[in-house]
């Protein structure tokens, strides 16, 4: 949960996990769900309109102090404020600056599974997705 997101092909990292899965085996999986990272991604767009995120420590504390300026001025800005992701560096580099990131649709997981050949057994926790939110599902490989 959380790693294939990062991947330069998420769904070649799903298929090599299931290389490790035993016939009749059962995967959760969890990838950030598209609908639940559109404050993330404004986040973003401001960070990059910026020019601000460079990697280091201090570019990091830079590019949150002007987030919090920025975030304070928006409507749903309390949202990622209160992310405890945002208050270490590690962590809000994740969230906010990853070089890599892939957001998918529940239809893409559904697909890949059908590809993959793993028989899609349903969703988990998606009354309403958390900033940041992840698509957590479980797939079974046929016996």
């Amino acid at each position: 949960v959380g790693v294939l997101q990062h991947m330069a092909d998420p769904r070649e990292g799903w298929r090599v996990l299931l290389t490790r899965l035993r016939p009749g085996g059962v995967m959760r999986l969890g990838m950030y769900a598209r609908e639940g990272r559109e404050e993330v991604e404004a986040a973003r767009t401001f960070l990059r309109g910026a020019g601000i995120g460079e990697g280091s420590p201090a570019g990091l504390r830079e590019a949150r102090r002007a987030m919090t300026a920025f975030l304070r001025e928006r409507p749903d800005g309390d949202r990622v404020l209160a992310h405890p992701d945002f208050y270490n560096l590690d962590t809000f580099r994740d969230l906010l600056l990853h070089p890599v990131e892939h957001a998918v649709s529940k239809s893409w997981i559904r697909e890949g599974a059908a590809a993959l050949g793993v028989e899609f057994l349903g969703f988990e926790g998606e009354e309403s997705l958390p900033l940041g939110g992840l698509h957590r599902f479980w797939v079974r490989k046929p016996a």
